[in-house]
């Protein structure tokens, strides 16, 4: 190939996977495992590689890695906080895998 069609070649190529990208990020309404899609008005937030945001800072029992236990367990929050009515549908039709498996997790340990 001679090398003044190159950068046509590659603008064509950049432009059909633009249109590819794009095109998934409209259709894809389900969580990955990998993080993306778990927000659809930002898709990328909470993926794999990306910095994890804090709003209080981290309280470790020495500081660094050590549960502190003068904390409530993470599993009692959120059973405080997400436990509700079973049975209610979700709008939008998403899957409940991760937390049947929590729960599952939580009786194997």
């Amino acid at each position: 190939m001679s090398s003044h069609h190159q950068p046509l070649l590659q603008a064509v190529l950049l432009y059909f996977l633009s249109l590819t990208v794009n095109g998934l990020e409209k259709i894809y309404e389900y969580q990955r495992y990998d993080g993306w899609y778990n927000n659809l008005a930002n898709p990328h937030w909470g993926t794999v590689g990306s910095h994890l945001h804090r709003d209080a800072p981290s309280r470790y029992q020495d500081g660094v890695y050590m549960l502190n236990t003068d904390l409530p367990s993470a599993r009692a929050i959120s059973e405080l906080v997400f436990k509700g009515p079973s049975g209610i549908p979700n709008k939008r039709n998403i899957t409940t895998m991760l937390a049947f498996f929590s729960k599952f997790n939580k009786i194997l340990i």
